[in-house]
C-alpha cells in the first residue's frame, strides 16, 4: 500500500457494506491511511447484523454514523 494516502469506500446507503470495510481497513491499516466510507443517499442507521458481524471480528461499528456523498 505504498504511496496510498486515503481510501474511499462507497454504496447505496452507507448502512451496511461500506461502513464494514471501513472497519476493517481501519483494523488492519490504523491511521496510516485516511478512510472513510459514504453513501449515494443516507436514509438509515448502520444495520445492527453488520454491527454484530463485525464484532466478531474485533471491528467496532456501533460508533459509525452513516454519510452522504453530499455530505462529505
Amino acid at each position: 500500500m505504498k504511496n496510498i494516502q486515503s481510501v474511499l469506500f462507497c454504496c447505496d446507503q452507507n448502512a451496511i457494506r461500506s461502513p464494514m470495510a471501513e472497519g476493517i481497513f481501519k483494523k488492519l491499516y490504523g491511521r496510516r491511511i485516511f478512510v472513510q466510507s459514504a453513501g449515494v443517499k443516507h436514509d438509515t442507521e448502520i444495520d445492527a447484523f453488520a454491527v454484530t458481524v463485525c464484532s466478531e471480528i474485533n471491528v467496532i461499528l456501533g460508533r459509525h454514523q452513516s454519510r452522504s456523498f453530499a455530505e462529505m
